[in-house]
């Protein structure tokens, strides 16, 4: 550019949003790609912002994740009942830390929103199965308690009319109504490509995967059905969340395209999937309604 003359002002370029997590910029391309940094950058005073609920129904979370630590409410565990719903499995614990992991505490990753409360309700067992009273259940009750969003990363297919789909297609009409956003992941089928419920529902957002390249991995669902995409990732560039430290359920992150690495004092592990893509549109989701708590899901 040219220098300013006598009278004009000088122009400056925007001063970068810098994250110190140290596997922000080596290991998460998924809030690179979508510009995350920006959105922070903007961001009003947190004194100023809203703290907001975000139900995280899956195989519950890592209490001991230091990640985590300060967003974290008690939840509910429907698979053993009267227990903490404490992640057996790997697979909640990754899906919190994509909406909520703290940024810029020099520790591990950076999550979506600053100012999301995860509320975890534990429907998905060792094995990652689960019931359909627990779905249910964990809907009606996560709406009645006061989340604003809802993230169901987790798939069924049933016929439109079945005792299951009407069964939880009740339990989302419910949440709807006390305006809350249910957002889930599109379903994983690398033949058919299909979306899967709770998804399918009209009134839960669908959300598909991109890859690093921005591209649809070969699991990703389309069609007409699907709403939106979000980071997904595929073997080679998975995207990387909060982890266990349990050994037991450390040992569940290996293999190709599930690295698993230690920063601080955490663990963090990479997964590929719709299931870590609709942990971003929720946390997304979080971020704006806690700028602007009176939107309404809509």
């Amino acid at each position: 550019a040219e220098p300013a003359t006598a009278g004009e002002a000088e122009l400056s370029g925007e001063t970068p949003y810098t994250v110190n997590d140290p596997l922000y910029t080596s290991r998460q391309w998924g809030p690179q790609r979508a510009n995350y940094a920006r959105a922070w950058q903007i961001l009003p005073p947190a004194g100023a912002l809203t703290d907001i609920r975000v139900a995280v129904i899956d195989s519950g979370v890592d209490f001991d994740q230091p990640d985590l630590a300060g967003r974290l409410l008690p939840g509910k565990n429907y698979v053993d009942s009267g227990t903490e719903p404490v992640d057996d499995n790997g697979h909640g614990t990754h899906v919190a830390g994509v909406i909520a992991a703290i940024t810029n505490n020099g520790q591990g990753m950076a999550g979506s929103s600053p100012k999301a409360l995860i509320d975890p309700r534990k429907v998905l067992d060792a094995d990652g199965s689960g019931s359909a009273a627990s779905l249910r259940y964990a809907i009606c009750d996560a709406a009645r308690d006061g989340a604003r969003v809802i993230n169901m990363s987790l798939q069924f297919l049933t016929p439109i009319g079945s005792p299951l789909y009407t069964s939880i297609k009740e339990a989302v009409d419910f949440a709807k109504a006390q305006n809350v956003l249910l957002v889930a992941a599109g379903g994983n089928n690398r033949t058919t490509h299909q979306v899967y419920y709770p998804a399918l529902y009209d009134g839960v957002v669908a959300v598909a995967a991109l890859t690093v390249d921005n591209q649809r991995p070969d699991y990703g669902p389309i069609g007409p059905k699907v709403e939106i995409a979000a980071p997904g990732g595929d073997d080679p560039a998975p995207v990387f969340s909060t982890w266990p430290s349990a050994q037991s359920v450390r040992d569940r992150c290996t293999g190709f395209g599930l690295p698993l690495v230690q920063s601080g004092s955490g663990w963090y592990c990479g997964e590929y999937g719709t299931s870590m893509t609709s942990p971003h549109v929720a946390g997304v989701a979080a971020l704006v309604m806690s700028v602007r708590p009176s939107l309404t899901a809509t």
